[in-house]
């Protein structure tokens, strides 16, 4: 009881932690947008998320199918005050919690882009208020890049959620079932015939 009672508690801290508000991203025919349909058992309700590019997709596939990611919110609001005291608006891509408690803020980059950024002293300054900001919260600020997205294991998350949108056909599975022992009979035979006149 008192470890449920603690988890329904955490619960709670981080969902008063959430922001309330998000951006939307219309979709456009000129670029790369969409949503994902979450495979994580929420209830009775779909959930989807939405991105903006091939990489924002696939780190979605990534934080979706990480069973310590209990919370994902995309294009989340970050209410921060420039140097000159000026309430701003921020929007990275993903807001994420943690089964251990973390509440993580996600920019994801590509790679290049980011190695620009980084020799921009304003972006810097930027980015350094808001992850100070976010710390007083609790929370911190991660950039990530195609290195630490396009991994072994994405490819392995797109083959079973592709393999998920498939259910199996049942009346094939019965035929294979059928046909697989007489096709290993038939090689074990073979085998054997090859083995005797090799001996003889």
């Amino acid at each position: 009881f008192i470890n449920s009672y603690r988890i329904e508690a955490a619960k709670e801290l981080l969902s008063s932690k959430r922001p309330t508000r998000t951006r939307k991203i219309p979709l456009k025919a000129a670029s790369y947008r969409g949503k994902i349909v979450s495979t994580k058992l929420h209830s009775e309700h779909i959930i989807t998320y939405s991105y903006e590019s091939r990489l924002e997709r696939d780190r979605l596939y990534l934080v979706d199918h990480d069973i310590h990611c209990t919370f994902i919110l995309p294009q989340p609001e970050i209410e921060w005050t420039d140097e000159k005291g000026n309430k701003r608006l921020y929007y990275p891509d993903n807001y994420l919690e943690y089964d251990d408690g973390k509440i993580i803020y996600e920019e994801v980059k590509p790679f290049q882009k980011l190695q620009k950024l980084l020799e921009d002293s304003h972006w810097n300054n930027k980015m350094t208020k808001i992850q100070k900001s976010l710390q007083k919260q609790g929370a911190e600020l991660r950039i990530i890049t195609e290195l630490d997205i396009r991994i072994p294991r994405l490819n392995n998350i797109c083959m079973l959620r592709e393999a998920a949108q498939h259910p199996p056909n049942f009346s094939q599975i019965n035929e294979v079932k059928i046909i697989l022992p007489l096709v290993y009979n038939k090689t074990a035979c073979y085998i054997l015939s090859n083995l005797v006149k090799r001996v003889n």
